[in-house]
């Protein structure tokens, strides 16, 4: 106990070191921060919702630990303020780091912090403001209801009359969008054009463009100035387009794409005719990996060519494997570009695969503490999946050469790594090679298999480190015990992360590697063992997801229906049921 009472106040010293270097403004830059701490932590209010957070933060790729996420309603000021925090999310280290936190409450505010996992659980707690935990607030604020009985009308003189019904409050305004796609959700209305704000119930849009179909949107703005919109159809959004016939451009017709036998895709449509008085010059031609039929989707696809008025076929020389869609849309000299996706002829709807084998192109590797770190590049998206990590004391020429006593794992090759917890003494090549595969592959160091790596040199460090950790888990226990007699009931705290750490093993060993039958019977022995209702619930939604994956879905509706699971996680639970009850079907 004296050791515990040490390391709590070496941790309060720590924390008000760092308290006092934050409270003056800045962290000296020049200082290099610990690999275990995360940094350049930014929370912010996620636009046009009021329940969601987006969180950002930066970490060191070469630690290998995880880094939890804690959220609180004040402000980290002590080792206290960290226990109570809630838990939000569980990540391993990448350069850069990203939640979405949702279902917040109005009328409160919000902090966040992140440590590493291990040092946390040590009770080593360093609070960095600004750093690695929040100094600013999320305030959600209580939302204003929204406008309903939308409706906009086409006048014999082009101009659109959009009318609704304002909520009750005082000090509300009303910004209004307009976009040839639906406006149904905060995405959609981040690529619309707002042309107007106003504290009416009606505006009248005179400037509509020339030719096309047009939706409308009315979000409210409250006296701070923040901008909701929760999307109901026909009342704060339109369902049914503005559509000027007499005006509208014409765009191309049956736009398809076909396959050819190198890879490449043909792209074709029926020439448009200028319906005005404007000359068409070309058409712009996209591509993405799902359809392009909004201005949404159209954002993130990719213009790949602009051809002339004469042309139309185009050929897209070899885009590599994956799923592709096309759009084509007809452009005017003036620099206009008929996008419309009124009549579906713009843009094909079926997807364009181009498949690629699996396969490994360059392999490096670190050894960190007690680990050797295996990473690899792949391309391709299918074939084997699978790949088998292999060991040997010579370079093989071939995997032909490789023995099963070689293999020491495998692993989904789109994890990119292979984690070795403890690598045995001596000089060893490493490598990677697909599972099963009966075709013989050449073995190339930095391509497939590592440059020969020593381990003489860290084994005597390692060995001391897996001691020291013996020693500090005998420690954690008393910890442990001590935290579970004084932990709050209700949600689940950083002070009881511990007891999550055998349902995560088990989740990411087990269930994400795809041994569902391993998964099921570890699931199941967890849930009687424990008695946790957010623990039992997140085991009965990965059991019942075991079951999805292995086709049984009628298990995993009977799993799935339980109020742990509906309580606890209510958007899984709808994802998840739906998606069962739509296999049954």
């Amino acid at each position: 106990m004296n050791a515990i009472k040490k390391n709590i106040i070496s941790s309060f010293v720590a924390i008000i070191t760092w308290c006092c270097i934050t409270q003056t403004g800045a962290y000296p830059q020049e200082q290099k921060l610990p690999e275990h701490i995360a940094y350049d932590i930014k929370a912010e209010r996620i636009k046009f919702t009021n329940d969601s957070a987006k969180i950002t933060w930066k970490m060191n790729p070469n630690f290998n630990g995880e880094f939890v996420v804690g959220r609180g309603q004040g402000e980290f000021k002590n080792i206290d303020d960290v226990l109570k925090a809630k838990l939000v999310g569980v990540f391993y280290p990448t350069q850069d780091g990203f939640l979405i936190d949702r279902d917040l409450q109005p009328g409160k505010s919000y902090y966040y912090i992140i440590l590493s996992k291990e040092h946390l659980l040590k009770r080593e707690i360093e609070i960095i403001q600004g750093v690695n935990c929040t100094s600013t607030p999320i305030i959600i604020s209580t939302e204003p209801g929204i406008v309903t009985n939308i409706s906009a009308e086409l006048k014999k003189d082009s101009s659109v009359v959009i009318k609704w019904k304002n909520p009750k409050g005082d000090n509300l305004k009303f910004c209004l969008y307009r976009s040839k796609s639906l406006i149904s959700s905060p995405a959609e209305l981040e690529v619309a054009e707002k042309i107007a704000t106003t504290d009416d119930n009606e505006f009248i849009d005179n400037n509509i463009p020339e030719y096309g179909s047009f939706f409308y949107a009315v979000t409210v703005v409250d006296k701070n100035n923040i901008e909701y919109f929760s999307p109901e159809p026909d009342k704060n959004f339109t369902t049914k387009g503005v559509y000027r016939k007499g005006k509208t451009l014409s765009t191309p017709l049956n736009v398809a794409a076909f396959l050819t036998d190198n890879n490449s895709v043909i792209i074709k449509w029926e020439k448009s005719k200028s319906r005005t008085d404007k000359e068409l010059s070309g058409y712009e031609i996209y591509r993405s990996d799902e359809v392009i039929n909004s201005l949404l989707k159209l954002r993130f696809a990719t213009l790949i060519k602009i051809v002339d008025a004469e042309t139309i076929t185009y050929r897209d020389e070899n885009p590599g494997p994956g799923k592709y869609f096309y759009a084509v849309f007809s452009r005017y000299n003036d620099g206009t570009v008929d996008i419309n996706f009124e009549d579906e002829s713009s843009y094909t709807k079926t997807p364009i695969i181009i498949n690629l084998p699996f396969k490994i192109t360059a392999m490096t590797h670190d050894i960190i503490d007690n680990k050797l770190v295996l990473k690899w590049n792949y391309v391709g998206n299918s074939g084997i999946e699978e790949v088998e990590i292999f060991r040997s004391k010579i370079i093989p020429a071939d995997s032909s050469k490789i023995m099963r006593d070689d293999i020491i794992g495998t692993e989904n090759i789109k994890a990119g790594k292979f984690i070795i917890s403890f690598p045995e003494k001596g000089t060893y090549f490493y490598g990677v090679l697909p599972k099963d595969s009966t075709k013989i592959t050449e073995i190339v160091p930095e391509i497939n298999a590592t440059k020969v790596i020593n381990t003489e040199n860290n084994h005597s460090k390692i060995e001391e480190l897996e001691k020291t950790k013996e020693n500090n888990k005998s420690k954690t226990i008393d910890n442990k015990k001590e935290d579970n007699e004084s932990s709050p009931k209700g949600d689940r705290n950083l002070l009881e992360l511990s007891k999550s750490d055998k349902l995560e093993s088990i989740i990411r060993n087990l269930f994400y590697k795809g041994k569902y039958e391993l998964a099921k019977r570890e699931l199941k022995k967890f849930m009687d063992l424990s008695t946790d209702p957010l623990s039992r619930g997140k085991a009965r939604l990965f059991l019942a997801r075991c079951y999805i994956e292995t086709g049984d879905y009628k298990k995993a509706l009977l799993l799935l229906n339980n109020d742990e699971v509906k309580n606890n996680y209510p958007e899984d639970f709808r994802f998840w049921f739906d998606f069962a009850t739509s296999k049954l079907k």
